[in-house]
C-alpha cells in the first residue's frame, strides 16, 4: 500500500510510477482538455487543407479573369476593326453616293441646258435669249475679257470673278415687255437648296456689276421646300420647278 502524506510523496510516487501519469493528467485535467492537442492538429490540419482549395480557387479565378481580360481585349480589338470597316464604308458609300450626285447633277444640267432657253424665254418674259456660259458650253473669250476687266478695274474681286465662272448656266437676252438687255445667271440642281439660291443672287450681282445691265437671278429644278421658297422670295431670286427633274 503506497501512503501519500504531503505533496512531496505524491511527486515522488509520480516519478516512480510513470505509467500512472496518463490517469493522474485525467483526473486532474478532464477529458477536454486532454483532447485539446488532438483536436488543435485536426484544426491546423482542416486549416490547411481550406486554404488549399481556397488557394486552388483562387488560382482558377485568376486565370479565368485571364481568359476574360484576353476575350475583352479580343472584343475591343475586333470592334476596333469593326469600326475602322465601317468608317471606310461609311467614306466608301459617301464617295459612290457623291458621284451618283456628281452624274444626277450633270445629269439635270443636260436636261436644262437643251432646254434652258425656252425654259427662260417663257418663265421669265425673256426673248432672243442665248446661252454665253454653262457647264457644256465655255465662255467665250470676248466674256472672259469682261470678266477680266472688271477684276482689273476692281469692279470685282478676283474672288467674285471665280465664283461667277462656276455658274451653271448664263445666258444673255432682252425682256420681251420693253427690249432691255438683260442677263440671267441660273443655277441648276434636283433638289433646289439654300446654297443654290444664295450663290444664284451672288452671281448674278456680279454679272451686273461687270455688264452694267439688269442681272436676273435663277434657279432651276425638281423640286423645292417651302423654306427654300421663302428665302429665294426674301432674295429675289426666280425659281423654276422642272418635273421631270425630280427623283
Amino acid at each position: 500500500m503506497t501512503t501519500i502524506r504531503d505533496i512531496a510523496d505524491f511527486v515522488r510516487i509520480i516519478n516512480e510510477q510513470p505509467e500512472w501519469n496518463d490517469t493522474i493528467r485525467g483526473i486532474l485535467l478532464g477529458r477536454e482538455l486532454l483532447e485539446l492537442p488532438q483536436r488543435f492538429a485536426e484544426f491546423v490540419r482542416v486549416t490547411e487543407e481550406n486554404n488549399r482549395l481556397v488557394a486552388e480557387r483562387l488560382g482558377r479565378l485568376e486565370s479565368d479573369v485571364s481568359h476574360l481580360q484576353s476575350g475583352v481585349t479580343q472584343l475591343q480589338t475586333d470592334m476596333a476593326d469593326m469600326k475602322d470597316w465601317r468608317t471606310e464604308t461609311t467614306q466608301r458609300l459617301d464617295r459612290i453616293e457623291g458621284r451618283l450626285g456628281n452624274l444626277e447633277g450633270a445629269e439635270a444640267e443636260r436636261q436644262v441646258h437643251s432646254d434652258i432657253v425656252n425654259i427662260a424665254s417663257r418663265r421669265l418674259g425673256l426673248t432672243r435669249a442665248r446661252i454665253i456660259q454653262s457647264r457644256i458650253v465655255a465662255r467665250t473669250p470676248e466674256f472672259q475679257d469682261l470678266i477680266n476687266d472688271a477684276e482689273d478695274q476692281s469692279i470685282i474681286t478676283e474672288e467674285q470673278g471665280d465664283h461667277l465662272e462656276r455658274a451653271d448656266v448664263i445666258l444673255a437676252a432682252r425682256r420681251r415687255n420693253d427690249r432691255q438687255a438683260v442677263h440671267a445667271v441660273a443655277e441648276v440642281s434636283i433638289n433646289v437648296a439654300d446654297y443654290d439660291i444664295t450663290r444664284a443672287r451672288e452671281r448674278a450681282d456680279t454679272l451686273s456689276a461687270i455688264m452694267g445691265t439688269p442681272a436676273l437671278a435663277l434657279t432651276v429644278g425638281g423640286n423645292i421646300e417651302p423654306a427654300q421658297q421663302e428665302l429665294a422670295d426674301s432674295l429675289g431670286v426666280s425659281t423654276i420647278i422642272v418635273p421631270r427633274l425630280a427623283i
